[in-house]
């Protein structure tokens, strides 16, 4: 939203997530802040293009049902993605205590996905 790239915790965080690979699925609330100033917004700050890398899920209170469809269906995909075997046939080690990835026991050494509001 308006102040969300004005935050240095949201700001620093998404460049920790374009640094270490982590994708970003982003939520636009549509019903609160125009998309057009949401994406300047990013744009403008140079170097989280990263942000663009998946189309952004529209969110209203009418559409909040299917954005979450969609937003699960991404991060199915992407924690699939995340557990397949590398190039010597093993599942690829996440970092601990790595800024940008949950250091979470439950989290099944899958790499996490920053789902970020803008």
């Amino acid at each position: 939203h308006d102040e969300t790239c004005t935050s240095f915790w949201c700001v620093d965080e998404w460049r920790c997530a374009r640094r270490y690979g982590v994708e970003c699925i982003v939520v636009a609330d549509l019903g609160q802040y125009n998309l057009r100033d949401m994406t300047d917004a990013v744009n403008a700050l140079g170097d989280c293009g990263h942000l663009f890398a998946h189309r952004w899920i529209d969110y209203t209170d009418s559409l909040r049902f299917p954005s979450r469809k969609k937003l699960m269906a991404l991060l199915d995909i992407a924690i699939k993605r995340a557990a397949r075997p590398n190039a010597n046939g093993r599942q690829v080690a996440v970092e601990q205590n790595v800024p940008g990835q949950v250091n979470d026991e439950d989290a099944d050494g899958l790499v996490p996905i920053v789902p970020t509001l803008a």
